[in-house]
């Protein structure tokens, strides 16, 4: 069977059909709900359920639920938003320097009261098959900062983001797979939490949109590859033993 010879390609093509699938709504009808709630973001969730049900291995979706806890880990949800604030706005200044000028996300309470929560959905949902499902699966067969880049080219192509063209598309998935190389490093220190994942996930979409709204641009691809990749640089100094790692996972 292809899903068990093949798991990771087979979780990856089943997320991208089912990706595409549900934008077909969006080109339809254009926004729904809210600017921030992308139903393709529910395509990582949708290739879990899929997965599970055809390799009928559904005590994982039990596995990825149980893993999603904050006691003893509240150290690691101050120090996870502040250090994305803090990187998020410097490639904010950066970004400033560099000519492109601060943009205000402009809009009532109300509206950033539901974006933040259409972002924390959508981020769940993503975040349950990335982390919850391939990087374990990943993680079975090679160590953490080999598994921490093919999750992150996988994630980072499953975007289809060609701001830029093939170049933008490039630089943007080499600025997802540092992105997964600091997530799978938290995820291993955390006892895969789940909760942290999410959390992580929408700090950065939520900074994003407050600090960079409107420069979603190559330069700002340059600055986050420049930033994300200088912290996965520190990782890989201060703590290689843990992304030499070859976790025997059994998911």
């Amino acid at each position: 069977m292809t899903f068990k010879r093949y798991p990771i390609i087979a979780y990856f093509l089943t997320t991208m059909i089912a990706s595409i699938l549900l934008l077909i709504p969006h080109l339809i009808f254009g926004v729904i709900l809210t600017p921030s709630f992308s139903l393709t973001q529910f395509g990582p969730a949708c290739g879990l359920l899929i997965w599970c049900g055809i390799t009928k291995e559904k005590y994982i979706l039990e596995d990825i639920r149980s893993r999603f806890r904050v006691k003893k880990f509240m150290n690691w949800v101050i120090c996870m938003i502040i250090y994305t604030f803090v990187i998020i706005f410097l490639c904010s200044f950066l970004l400033a320097l560099w000519g492109e000028p601060f943009i205000p996300w402009q809009g009532m309470v109300i509206f950033y009261i539901v974006e933040a929560i259409a972002m924390l959905i959508c981020c769940a949902a993503e975040e349950v098959g990335w982390r919850g499902l391939l990087l374990p699966l990943v993680e079975e067969k090679y160590p953490l900062f080999k598994s921490s880049i093919i999750v992150g080219v996988l994630w980072g192509a499953w975007h289809l983001n060609f701001t830029g063209g093939i170049f933008g598309f490039i630089l943007y998935t080499i600025s997802i797979v540092f992105v997964s190389a600091i997530m799978t490093w938290i995820f291993n220190k955390t006892d895969k939490n789940m909760t942290l994942m999410v959390l992580e996930h929408f700090c950065f979409n939520l900074f994003s949109h407050i600090f960079l709204w409107n420069r979603f641009n190559i330069k700002l691809f340059v600055v986050e590859i420049l930033l994300f990749g200088l912290t996965t640089v520190l990782l890989l100094i201060i703590d290689k033993p843990t992304f030499a790692e070859k976790k025997c996972i059994n998911i």
